[in-house]
């Protein structure tokens, strides 16, 4: 592929995203109760088809207590779920395993939030009560924009997920799906806890950059689908040292932290979602700042407040406790930022996590959902734009590919001699793709802007003249971990006169055995 750089203007300047934002009227109002946000009624669960399934046998989970039935992961209109969620399918064998939960009467569902619980899917209309679980036609399966955090679409055990189902669907029953790979340290899936909406919503937040006010670089945790206080973003450590803690204020509105999400260009918005939100008030902002001015460095009078919200809780011990905070009217903006201005007092928080808060000066959030209301559209219309639509530098690198993968484009002059990185191990879509090059090189870069989160390029064009591309691309990568009994080789990993390897070195391969259920005479 070969490109001829125009004569570039010494006035051309870095391309900035247009965008807009629609005026709200601005009010304190009370975070959406998730109660109040399902159709659910206890009295619509069905004990007689709570089951799992898991190597071709299907096994009812009913029991005298609470923690025995779909109300334990289930938020409905008048109760709450349980703390410690619900493990299914465990045994020794690897592939998936089901759990179903059926309901009496049809169900309106557009999107299900859930804390773990895998692949969702719910039963189709006209398949049968309350449908079979290995059986693929029986059910619809659930859609989500944001991969786990593990790289697969099976959510693991502490993540979080927004799933949407196709418009006007409505259901007897759902099913959670865990796909376990023979790696795994343990087979069993696990759903934490349910929240069924009948509106349909998108989280496009995993499009975004996340920051924060302090402790940005933990800011990857606002969107990155992980879940637990462990993985949640904080404005001070939980391990800070005393003259650390000393230094710092309450949190209050006049001593607010934020977070802060980002794209490269204006997204429809339509609310928030705080999940594992250590803190009690917030207000909400999107930036409306000038074109050439990144969020990062916007002056207050950039912001424009679309809601102040009260009465947040991180909901502790469940797993999945959600504060929807609906916007008055819909919001397009390039960046918002969540501005915490009342932190936890102790006295309100679980014995538990009672320290947590250290005084009212330590505040935390789990993940930053940002929605938009699909209505009836389909879920991928509304995803972030893609690279050929957004305004772009003046000089297209065109490409093609047989199936997705991750690309590598590096752009040399005639001699062969590299003058621009221009992307590194990219996901692109297969089919006919577009980057762009504004036409400098790779000279001059901004060593700091790493530091403050902001990436700049001065503008140094390369000489007129014609330049040539050159390109990589490879499947993703999958890391999975495997490890010996007893020692592992020298080097670990296996070499061409076998030193080295994997396997064990010391003991023969027959020390460690697993006899699948599926032959083993006895059953076990």
């Amino acid at each position: 592929m070969s490109l001829t750089a125009p004569r570039l203007s010494s006035s051309l300047r870095a391309a900035f995203w247009m965008f807009t934002v629609s005026s709200t009227c601005v009010s304190s109002v009370l975070a959406e109760k998730p109660v109040k946000d399902t159709p659910l009624r206890a009295e619509l669960l069905d004990p007689a088809a709570f089951s799992e399934w898991v190597g071709g046998v299907e096994t009812p989970l009913t029991g005298a207590d609470r923690s025995n039935s779909a109300q334990w992961v289930l938020w409905t209109q008048q109760t709450i779920p349980g703390h410690s969620g619900v493990k299914f399918g465990d045994n020794r064998n690897p592939g998936p395993r089901h759990l179903r939960i059926g309901f009496t009467e049809p169900v309106p569902v557009g999107s299900v939030f859930t804390s773990g619980g895998g692949q969702v899917s719910v039963l189709r209309k006209g398949a049968p009560y309350p449908g079979d679980p290995a059986n693929e036609a029986h059910w619809t399966p659930a859609q989500r924009i944001q991969k786990g955090e593990l790289g697969r679409w099976d959510v693991g055990r502490n993540e979080y997920a927004l799933w949407t189902l196709p418009a006007n669907t409505e259901t007897r029953a759902l099913r959670f799906t865990h796909i376990a790979d023979a790696a795994d340290a343990t087979y069993a899936g696990y759903l934490g806890a349910v929240l069924v909406t009948a509106e349909r919503w998108s989280n496009v937040a995993s499009a975004a950059q996340g920051s924060a006010s302090r402790q940005t670089q933990n800011a990857r945790h606002l969107n990155n689908g992980s879940g637990g206080l462990g993985n949640a973003w904080d404005n001070v450590e939980e391990r800070a040292s005393e003259p650390e803690l000393a230094e710092l204020p309450v949190v209050t509105a006049e001593n607010a932290t934020w977070v802060m999400l980002t794209w490269p260009a204006a997204v429809r918005l339509d609310g928030v979602n705080l999940l594992d939100a250590g803190f009690q008030a917030v207000e909400v902002q999107s930036y409306q700042g000038p074109k050439e001015r990144h969020p990062r460095d916007a002056a207050e009078s950039d912001w424009q407040s679309v809601g102040s919200y009260e009465a947040l809780s991180t909901g502790y011990p469940v797993p999945l406790w959600p504060n929807r905070l609906k916007f008055e009217k819909t919001v397009s903006t390039r960046a918002i930022r969540v501005k915490i201005t009342a932190s936890n007092p102790d006295k309100h928080l679980h014995p538990h996590i009672v320290n947590k808060s250290k005084g009212g000066k330590r505040v935390w959030l789990g993940e930053l959902m940002a929605l938009q209301s699909l209505g009836s559209e389909p879920l991928q219309a509304l995803r972030a734009a893609s690279t050929a639509e957004l305004p772009h530098a003046p000089i297209a690198v065109r490409f093609a590919l047989k199936k997705a993968g991750m690309v590598t484009l590096v752009i040399e002059d005639l001699a062969g001699k590299r003058v621009r990185n221009l992307v590194s191990e990219t996901p692109f879509p297969a089919g006919d793709n577009v980057v762009w090059w504004d036409g400098t090189d790779d000279l001059g870069r901004d060593l700091d802007a790493a530091r403050h989160g902001v990436y700049k390029i001065p503008a140094q064009f390369v000489a007129p003249g014609t330049y040539q591309v050159r390109g990589l691309v490879r499947d993703e990568i999958v890391p999975r971990y495997e490890f010996p009994i007893y020692t592992g080789g020298f080097p670990a990993w296996e070499t061409a006169d076998k030193a080295g390897g994997w396997l064990t070195n010391h003991t023969p391969p027959q020390a460690a055995l697993v006899v699948p259920e599926s032959i083993s005479p006895t059953g076990v």
